[in-house]
């Protein structure tokens, strides 16, 4: 997504009141054979639908640990990261090879002047526009912000076994 549909995703978490929900959209995944531990979907539609929710996760998450708001950061890390049961937590979203390397380098690198050297200009403009937009905001507003997102926002997931039946949908 670009800065627009980023900012249009904000608004229409931002504007929802009382019980009101908002439907993100659909995703539909590739399944394997479960297996013990942890197992891995692939995304065949919504990507870009997916990955934007989790900048805006990843970076409510740092705003919320440089506030000390650890509640809250444990919440989120609950949902950005899977913990197997030997092992150290590892994301939850494993983005494609230039993408996956340049996805965790912004995580560890907040700072938008050291974001340069990235490849991918469409996944820095996202990270830094939504830091700006985290940055922006005071924090009572966006404890409403995050509870909205995570309480009245939904993602549908569309689960198959197949390519050719993902590839349908």
């Amino acid at each position: 997504w670009r800065g627009q549909q980023l900012f249009d995703l904000i608004d229409d978490i931002s504007v929802l009141e009382g019980t009101d929900s908002h439907l993100l959209g659909s995703i539909v995944c590739l399944t394997g054979d479960h297996v013990a531990g942890l197992n891995s979907l692939e995304l065949v539609d919504g990507q870009q639908r997916l990955t934007t929710i989790s900048i805006l996760l990843e970076c409510l998450r740092a705003r919320f640990e440089s506030e000390n708001a650890q509640d809250h950061v444990q919440e989120l890390d609950r949902l950005l990261t899977a913990k197997p049961y030997d092992g150290p937590s590892v994301p939850k979203i494993a983005l494609d090879t230039m993408d996956s390397t340049e996805y965790r380098q912004h995580i560890k690198i907040p700072n938008p002047e050291a974001e340069a050297h990235f490849l991918n200009p469409r996944l820095r403009d996202a990270f830094a526009n939504t830091r700006k937009w985290v940055a922006g905001q005071n924090l009572k507003d966006l404890h409403a912000f995050k509870y909205r997102l995570l309480n009245q926002a939904f993602v549908v997931r569309l689960d198959v076994s197949a390519a050719k039946d993902a590839f349908k949908l």
